[in-house]
């Protein structure tokens, strides 16, 4: 196996399923429509402009607006698929992903890769017309 292959492989990171938790702080009212409000570790509303803070002061003056949802923390937990990544013999990290028919390239030097992290030729060097089957 060559040894850039090799060095190529080495610094792969698989892809992986990412666990993401956000809490928020919700005022909704009747038609669903409303103000929510990233929280800290703490639960405390993350005030980051003067905006946010108007509108959540706004919003505790007036709690006859949100009947569906006054001042309630939630908490929402979604996942996604984080892409493989590698090194590219320039250096440059790359995620593996599926630019154009299961190959990727790299934005610093224009190496073309599968999937796995093989360097594999460029797309215009395929004996294949990948197009025609569209």
């Amino acid at each position: 196996m060559r040894k850039d292959l090799i060095d190529m492989l080495k610094n792969l990171v698989e892809r992986h399923l990412v666990t993401m938790t956000k809490t928020s702080l919700e005022f909704i009212n009747e038609e669903g429509c409303g103000l929510s409000i990233d929280c800290d570790e703490n639960l405390r509303p993350i005030f980051e402009n003067d905006y946010i803070r108007k509108n959540y002061e706004d919003a505790m003056k007036h709690p006859e607006l949100y009947p569906r949802r006054f001042n309630e923390l939630v908490t929402r937990k979604w996942t996604y698929m984080e892409p493989a990544t590698g090194r590219c013999h320039c250096g440059e990290t790359i995620q593996l992903i599926d630019q154009y028919y299961g190959a990727c390239q790299c934005d610093r030097c224009g190496q073309w890769y599968n999937l796995y992290g093989d360097e594999i030729l460029s797309p215009d060097e395929w004996e294949e017309n990948l197009e025609e089957d569209y």
